[in-house]
């Protein structure tokens, strides 16, 4: 009976210790200088930024449904599951309007590293603004496994100008992996 006890509180402990740690990494912290701030969303994240600030995104499936409209700096924990198989990999996907990761004005200066995006990116205008312009913006160490977009050109991992509608200069791309193409109309 003893030994029954004594296993029973280590199974109780055991499982109280991995839903712990199941909860604390699905937070997503922005830094903006000294201070940090915690989200259970990417996009919540996003709209509390500032240019210039960092979101440190955890291993997992995260959606961005909003058009991004911040130079915002976004780190994940990698895209290859021998490098990152404590955390999993960090995976972007996209709820919002047809499937696309959108990228428009008003980040210059903005990154992404250490992410796989499991839609197609792209950068220029949305339904509201147009033809837009975005200067200085990286991605580094990423995986583009798009392609899975229902506008413009749904095979493309990343369109750099959103069918004609924008553009973008300084786009710098760093040890990255292209599952399908890049559409470059933008450059």
């Amino acid at each position: 009976m003893k030994t029954l006890n004594k296993i029973l509180a280590i199974v109780i402990i055991m499982l109280a210790i991995s839903s712990i740690q199941a909860i604390s990494q699905n937070i997503v912290t922005r830094q903006s200088g000294i201070n940090a701030s915690f989200y259970t969303t990417v996009d919540d994240a996003i709209a509390a930024a500032a240019n210039g600030d960092y979101i440190y995104i955890p291993g997992g499936v995260w959606a961005i449904s909003n058009v991004i409209h911040v130079g915002v700096n976004i780190v994940g924990v990698g895209y290859n599951p021998d490098s990152s198989s404590a955390t999993t990999t960090t995976r972007i996907t996209s709820n919002g309007w047809n499937g696309i990761i959108r990228i428009s004005s008003g980040c210059d200066n903005g990154s992404f590293t250490g992410v796989q995006f499991l839609h197609t990116v792209a950068f220029g205008g949305d339904e509201s603004n147009g033809s837009v312009v975005i200067n200085n913006y990286s991605f580094s160490r990423c995986r583009f496994s798009g392609g899975n977009s229902n506008w413009c050109d749904n095979n493309a991992g990343l369109i750099m100008g959103w069918c004609g509608n924008g553009q973008s200069t300084n786009l710098f791309l760093s040890e990255n992996v292209f599952d399908n193409y890049v559409n470059g109309e933008g450059i």
